[in-house]
């Protein structure tokens, strides 16, 4: 049984590279669109987009190269892809739960806003005297939900680092192997 996909894919002639190629690029662009836009109501350590604009001129650079490469190469991309994806989301997964905090406030009895944010290893000297008496919860409006005044600023520095350092490869790889895979599919 073929796929819908496959048989109209197959009714470009000449340009079927081409419809191919623009396919693939639709479906990287999706995952690379949904990864910028999607960083204000979820997850995502990146603040800076150094990480966005990597994953952008990797995935443009390669592209190209699978358009004009032999099925079977495709294939192969895309199972090594999808093979980094596994392997950096069992390693991002537990550093999220670890070093992931989600701050939660309720301006003037207005609607709750949640956010995440990098927490650190360590708090700072103020945060760490008020905890004494009062859960980090409570103490959130005392500094002004800000985390750099609650945990050491280079402490969560270095694990928004280790949290990127596993980020890039999930997201990358899964841009690449739907691509590829696309790209396979379509011949």
């Amino acid at each position: 049984m073929q796929l819908f996909l496959v048989d109209v894919t197959n009714e470009f002639g000449p340009f079927k590279n081409a419809v191919d190629l623009a396919g693939a690029s639709v479906a990287a662009s999706g995952a690379i669109v949904s990864t910028v836009l999607g960083r204000d109501k979820a997850w995502h350590p990146n603040g800076s987009g150094v990480g966005t604009a990597v994953t952008v001129a990797i995935v443009a650079g390669v592209l190209p190269l699978l358009g004009i490469s032999p099925v079977w190469l495709r294939i192969c991309v895309a199972v090594v892809a999808l093979a980094v994806v596994i392997t950096a989301a069992f390693k991002y997964m537990p550093l999220v739960a670890r070093y992931g905090y989600q701050m939660s406030t309720t301006p003037g009895k207005a609607k709750t806003r949640r956010w995440w944010v990098v927490k650190g290893d360590a708090y700072t000297t103020q945060a760490e005297a008020a905890l004494k008496t009062k859960t980090l919860a409570d103490i959130l409006p005392d500094y002004g939900y800000q985390p750099d005044s609650i945990w050491d600023p280079t402490s969560r520095a270095q694990n928004a680092a280790l949290l990127e350092r596993w980020y890039a490869p999930m997201v990358i790889g899964g841009t690449l192997a739907v691509a590829a895979a696309a790209m396979a599919a379509g011949g």
